[in-house]
């Protein structure tokens, strides 16, 4: 038997992990949850886990300081990162520092059994109860991440029409993989993380969307027989329906807080992963927000806003150009005549001169 640590500071998914393991890996034992790194730290020292599944951010202590330290105290222990970033230089940070793997939230169950199975062991789907029957070969059903993919599309659209016949879609497939009761929970419990976290990042109110997921998460849990899965189904369904109909995105002001942060700090020079973090976004995602509302990718937003700041002061300020430089986020002022040439057609002060006449 292999012990597990579950590192992660929101409860609902601390809740996915702990069922997954609880009912799908003979192998695997939850032994202790945390909700922060120094929790971890300590709990690592009490329990001494095989295997520890860490959150990357955290507050207080964070995922990749945890295991740094939990590394030096234990070298054995194996540390797979969670993150909602998929980004490389966090990954190879991650690696360096130790840890086995990496995986970006939502986790699906079939990452899951791939990262312990690279860990060496291969993790066995475990029977609920005496009747339940589940086999290697039931869980390895496939999931319909190609119908998922349409229904996070939808949601990202506000496309009501298009989530209906792609929900009508994926209660298909899923039956046609699978009628085991416990594999059916896990597969609904993975649709549930990823509608629920693709509603939050379009800019719904995160609130009523965590709230929403809890109670979703129970309903799941309480699943006994096929006609109540079908049926959990057609509820959600129909309740997230009328929660796209009934709840106006803030995406749009969302956005326009992103795009004022970058305004404000664009003296600063900041990166699309570090804007990204800041409103935890994805970095993809971001981008693909930025370009939608400004038709533009972030690098041309960002130069476009400090030329015309630029601009500005060359036409309403004495600064001399090295600062007019400097205050729009260059560093050097041979890089911005470059940029400013390439783009005004002339150099600052050719431009200051003739918006003096």
């Amino acid at each position: 038997m292999h012990t597990v640590l579950l590192v992660e500071d929101e409860e609902l998914e601390r809740v996915y992990l702990k069922t997954f393991f609880t009912q799908q890996c003979q192998e695997y034992s939850v032994i202790g949850e945390a909700c922060n790194g120094r929790e971890a730290i300590a709990l690592n020292k009490n329990l001494r886990p095989d295997v520890i599944f860490m959150d990357i951010k955290m507050p207080g202590i964070d995922g990749l300081t945890a295991s740094k330290l939990i590394k030096k105290e234990n070298p054995q222990t194996k540390i797979i990162i969670l993150s909602a970033y998929d980004d490389f230089d966090y990954a190879q940070k991650a690696l360096r520092l130790g840890a086995s793997d990496y995986l970006v939230k939502p986790v699906q169950a079939e990452e899951i059994i791939l990262a312990l199975t690279r860990l060496g062991e291969r993790p066995v789907p475990r029977p609920i109860g005496i009747d339940a029957g589940i086999t290697g070969k039931s869980f390895d059903n496939k999931y319909p991440f190609g119908k998922e993919k349409i229904l996070v599309k939808a949601l990202e659209n506000n496309d009501a029409k298009l989530f209906s016949a792609g929900m009508k879609a994926f209660g298909n497939e899923l039956f046609q993989a699978s009628h085991e009761i416990p594999i059916l929970q896990i597969h609904l419990l993975e649709l549930a993380s990823v509608i629920t976290r693709t509603l939050a990042t379009a800019g719904f109110n995160r609130e009523t969307i965590r709230e929403s997921k809890f109670e979703i998460f129970k309903t799941i849990a309480c699943l006994e027989t096929l006609p109540e899965v079908r049926e959990c189904l057609e509820i959600l369904e129909k309740d997230l329906l009328e929660f796209i109909k009934h709840h106006t995105s803030d995406s749009k002001e969302l956005i326009n807080q992103v795009l004022s942060y970058i305004n404000a700090n664009m003296s600063k020079s900041p990166s699309l992963k570090e804007v990204a973090e800041h409103f935890h976004f994805s970095t993809g995602h971001l981008s693909r927000l930025i370009k939608k509302e400004t038709g533009m990718t972030y690098p041309q937003y960002l130069n476009q806003i400090r030329l015309k700041v630029a601009r500005m002061l060359l036409c309403k300020s004495d600064l001399d150009i090295g600062k007019i430089a400097y205050e729009v986020g260059y560093q050097e002022v041979s890089h911005f005549n470059r940029v400013f040439k390439k783009t005004m057609g002339m150099n600052p002060t050719k431009y200051r001169k003739l918006s003096s006449h």
